[in-house]
């Protein structure tokens, strides 16, 4: 089911992006996280996307996903073939508007070290904008020695 606010206090907002941004570019140590190389407005349907995605490549629950974007503003759109003027348009999407650099999802679990590249290749091709892939250096470690046992 898609996710949308259930209240907001205005109607109809401001769209804009900010050029730099530090809010949501931090990461937590220790976890595996996705992210995002341009600015991008994601809908729910990605949202959506990447949890039924996630949980349907880890089938044992022993991973977790952080999603950490929600859906919050209210694009708004006017009819065709109206003329200007007479105030702003009606809703017609919701949308998460995120900064090149932003943490978009955070994966951690004991299992997912060796499926994560698996998993980003998988949600490479769905999203709709460059991502990045960032592991901590102690997982990079341990990955590499994974990779060696399956290549002999």
């Amino acid at each position: 089911m898609l996710r949308n606010p259930i209240r907001t206090k205005f109607k109809s907002q401001h769209t804009f992006f900010t050029t730099k941004g530090i809010k949501g570019t931090q990461k937590i140590k220790r976890i595996v996280s996705v992210k995002i190389k341009k600015d991008y407005f994601f809908t729910p349907q990605q949202h959506q996307l990447s949890k039924r995605l996630f949980s349907r490549r880890v089938k044992d629950k022993g991973g977790k996903l952080n999603i950490r974007f929600f859906p919050h503003l209210s694009l708004t759109k006017k009819p065709l073939q109206v003329r200007m003027g007479k105030g702003k348009g009606k809703h017609h999407r919701w949308v998460a508007p995120l900064k090149r650099g932003a943490v978009i999802l955070e994966i951690s679990g004991r299992y997912i070290k060796t499926r994560i590249k698996n998993i980003y290749s998988h949600l490479k091709y769905k999203l709709p904008v460059e991502s990045k892939l960032i592991i901590p250096k102690s997982s990079r470690r341990f990955l590499k020695e994974k990779l060696k046992l399956m290549i002999k």
